[in-house]
């Protein structure tokens, strides 16, 4: 498959679970409040977390396949196999873990809430279930994004995120309204999502009797994921290191008017990260040359597919906000939205140089990046909620993100900051974000002057990246068909 239909492919997959997280999202909020919600936030980050058990071995797997010749069916199957056992074992390890110290971590995380700890603490049984669940379904992902499957992948992944997001909101209306029994309907959906997506890729991948466990490749999969799990255990508690801080210092209740709106600009997301599975497989198997060229495009091309959306939901984000939720929530959460906006037009292109390296087989560049990273971003956002409050996280996130792409450039010795589109861009992301603070004051003329910024951006991409209509019109084409 071409690099344009699997980047579509991984496009309409997160689409389908933005939409089932906007139907979810203010349904939920209804139901269980604002303060439930916020622990119920917290909860799906612990959730999506534990995929740190899994010790790299994913994208280990996504690498060892895609250097697999697609004559080599046994090889691949070896790989999945060996993969799945080693992440079994992992996952079963991190069970434990969790059910041991999940009690005394949760008493720190709802320091400021009792009640909702309480909660939490009588789910902790599912938490610890779903931690071998989430393992394994890391190591599917990778396999068929290895062998350029993208179109099972995301069929897989739209059905699961679509059940476990809407499976609590079926609980809650239909049976009761309780965390623990939300929680549980998350995992046991999960759980589900799981079986089914092994029985696919196994069908694909290694269909007929199940290899043995290989030592030699279980080696070099553990030599691989070892530098990659020290990114995947840093990244993800960086990343939602804000909620918990907030939690801690300011209540479950500020929780929920930070995660809402970091949830809707993190979607923006879905485009970067779709076009970076779908070059990691390419990556891994081109020469240094052709991954060079092939890393420098994507970069164009991320800059140009993000920057026009981002300004957009600039503009409209104190709307949305008041349409989607209310307008008081609107006027308590526009602000942050900007400012993390902001952040995610900056991740967006630390994605390339994060992928290039892992895909030429440096993950231990990465990981020195985040490693670096750590004490800073404790410092700064420590330092930011607790003199500024909640719009201080916002603004430490944008400050440590800046941080995470300065490092990873430098790292991959990329040259987007000496190029064009990169301070195109940026002009348009800061007009943007002014005319959005503005809009959420000065109502339609503000509103007006902030759509034509979008205008002017989304025909700057146009042109800056030919690209970008030769994707359209394959999209365009596909919905006809279909």
């Amino acid at each position: 498959m071409s690099l344009r239909n699997d980047t579509i492919y991984n496009l309409a997959g997160s689409v389908v679970s933005g939409v089932a997280s906007l139907i979810a999202t203010p349904l939920l909020l209804a139901k269980i409040g604002v303060g439930g919600f916020g622990v119920l936030a917290l909860v799906w980050l612990i959730l999506g977390h534990f995929t740190l058990f899994d010790f790299g071995l994913s994208r280990a797997t996504a690498n060892h396949i895609a250097k697999c010749d697609a004559s080599m069916p046994g090889e691949r199957g070896a790989v999945l196999w060996t993969s799945l056992g080693l992440n079994l074992l992992w996952g079963l390890l991190g069970a434990t873990a969790v059910y041991v110290v999940g009690e005394p971590a949760l008493d720190v995380l709802f320091a400021a809430d009792a009640a909702a700890a309480e909660q939490v603490a009588l789910a902790l049984p599912w938490l610890a279930v779903a931690v071998p669940i989430a393992t394994v379904g890391s190591v599917l992902t990778g396999a068929l994004e290895g062998c350029r499957r993208f179109d099972i992948a995301n069929i897989l992944h739209s059905i699961g995120s679509v059940a476990t997001q809407l499976a609590p909101v079926a609980i809650a209306y239909g049976y009761t309204s309780e965390l623990t029994a939300l929680i549980a309907a998350t995992v046991l959906t999960r759980a589900f999502t799981a079986i089914a997506a092994l029985l696919v890729t196994a069908h694909i991948i290694a269909p007929g009797i199940p290899r043995g466990f290989r030592k030699s490749l279980a080696r070099e999969l553990l030599r691989y994921g070892a530098w990659i799990s020290v990114s995947s255990l840093i990244v993800p508690l960086l990343m939602s290191l804000d909620k918990f801080m907030i939690s801690s210092l300011l209540g479950t209740a500020a929780v929920a008017y930070y995660a809402v709106p970091d949830q809707l600009v993190r979607r923006v997301s879905i485009l970067p990260i779709s076009l970076g599975r779908s070059v990691f497989p390419r990556l891994a198997s081109a020469d240094r040359s052709a991954a060079d060229d092939l890393s420098h495009k994507s970069a164009r091309i991320i800059a140009c597919m993000v920057t026009p959306v981002i300004a957009l939901l600039m503009i409209v984000m104190h709307e949305f906000l008041a349409l989607w939720i209310d307008p008081n929530f609107a006027e308590m959460a526009s602000a942050l939205g900007i400012v993390l906006a902001a952040g995610i037009w900056v991740n967006s292109l630390a994605i390339v140089p994060s992928t290039y390296l892992q895909a030429i087989g440096k993950p231990h560049l990465t990981a020195r990046c985040h490693l670096i990273e750590v004490v800073p971003h404790i410092v700064i956002l420590w330092v930011s909620v607790k003199f500024l409050g909640i719009i201080g996280a916002a603004l430490a996130m944008f400050l440590v993100t800046l941080l995470d792409a300065a490092l990873l450039v430098a790292f991959a010795r990329m040259r987007i900051w000496k190029t064009a589109y990169f301070w195109q861009g940026a002009g348009w992301i800061v007009a943007a974000a002014i005319a959005g603070f503005i809009a959420t004051q000065s109502g339609v003329t503000g509103l007006l002057v902030g759509l034509s910024i979008v205008g002017a951006s989304a025909f700057w991409a146009y042109r800056t990246s030919p690209e970008l209509p030769q994707m359209f019109a394959a999209l365009r084409e596909r919905m006809s068909a279909s």
